[in-house]
């Protein structure tokens, strides 16, 4: 089976919506599909002889593509992946279109109609359009937003949905299966040697203080003000906040219990997600669930989240997860809590998700 896979974004890069580009392609590729990626300029090569990469021009690459949101150069990215998902479907070769997220599912309708043909699409979404609209803004109509939306669910073939409390928001006869992301595979076998004992930390001398962990970006949704406000207030001059990623100015506080490490790799990643005393998300919007969600549950480490829909879809019967209150003391109360709490060891259900594609492609592609 031939796959034209539609992925407007950076790819392959270590980012929410890459990153889930980045695992359709293999499991896909497991099935003994190939796959064609049409997708934007920024990005690492794939090694993998059934996977070939189409980018749009390097003149419309993001500037900064670990930054989320929507910028006229993607736009035109967008633009230059239609003309090209056209070229590549009037040559008859495929058997279905995979689009990942909105724009993907725009620009693929935007070529099947252009080329009046009904090639079976499969929508992989990673979120609602009102949901994505939310945190980005792009379009000022919420009317608009709902009709594109329904659109988009109604002419899909199939429709593979990432979270669970998208399916309850879903009002469409398109069949939907939940396929949900999975975090970095190099971490989860980092975190599980470490738990395992057959791996130990590598420690940069400070992990023996107790600390709590942020993981994440720091776009303006992400409560990175609540976090630190929350922090001040803790009555605990030993402990340290540790943020990850590369953070700007205007976040950057002068405090000695407040570490920023920049961007780390994965198995650094793994070894302070390991080590952390608490993990958080102070997420201050809803939408989809952050990703940072699905490597907080693998590991042992109270979680104290924001009470928030992103985070009950995914940490609702996960044990040892306390939902704050959005104000700097009642989130400092609640990391007060989590960190005299002892961790609980959590169990790791996984499931197929390259099984679940194959059935997918079986029911849209006879």
């Amino acid at each position: 089976m031939r796959i034209l896979m539609i992925a407007p974004a950076p790819f392959d890069f270590d980012r929410g919506k890459s990153i889930r580009v980045r695992q359709t392609v293999r499991h896909l590729s497991r099935l003994g599909y190939e796959v064609d990626v049409l997708t934007y300029p920024s990005g690492r090569a794939v090694d993998d002889d059934s996977v070939t990469v189409e980018r749009a021009p390097s003149l419309f690459a993001q500037t900064d593509p670990s930054t989320p949101g929507f910028s006229l150069r993607q736009a035109f990215s967008n633009l230059s992946l239609v003309r090209r998902a056209i070229q590549r479907l009037r040559t008859g070769r495929y058997d279905a279109v995979h689009a990942h997220d909105v724009d993907g599912a725009l620009i693929a309708q935007l070529a099947r109609k252009g080329l009046r043909t009904d090639i079976p699409l499969v929508y992989d979404m990673h979120g609602t359009f009102e949901e994505l609209n939310a945190h980005y803004d792009v379009v000022d109509s919420q009317s608009l937003v709902r009709r594109v939306e329904q659109y988009l669910y109604d002419s899909a073939d199939h429709l593979v949905v990432n979270w669970p409390h998208i399916t309850d928001q879903i009002e469409t006869r398109t069949p939907q299966t939940l396929i949900m992301d999975e975090p970095d595979g190099e971490v989860c076998d980092r975190l599980d040697a470490l738990r395992s004992g057959t791996a130990t930390v590598d420690r940069d001398g400070w992990e023996d203080d107790p600390y709590i962990l942020y993981t994440g970006n720091y776009a303006p949704y992400q409560g990175i003000d609540l976090l630190i406000d929350a922090f001040q207030h803790l009555d605990n001059g030993s402990v340290r906040l540790v943020m990850t990623g590369n953070a700007p100015e205007e976040y950057v506080v002068e405090d000695p219990n407040v570490l920023y490490t920049g961007f780390v790799g994965e198995p650094r990643l793994a070894d302070l997600l390991y080590g952390a005393d608490v993990l958080v998300s102070p997420r201050q919007t809803d939408g989809f669930p952050p990703m940072k969600m699905l490597y907080y549950v693998r590991t042992d480490a109270p979680i104290v989240a924001t009470d928030r829909m992103c985070h009950r879809s995914v940490l609702d019967d996960v044990d040892g997860v306390t939902f704050a209150e959005e104000t700097p003391s009642e989130f400092a109360t609640a990391l007060e809590d989590a960190l005299s709490q002892r961790p609980n060891r959590r169990d790791d259900a996984q499931t197929d998700p390259t099984a679940e594609y194959e059935s997918v492609y079986a029911e849209v592609a006879t």
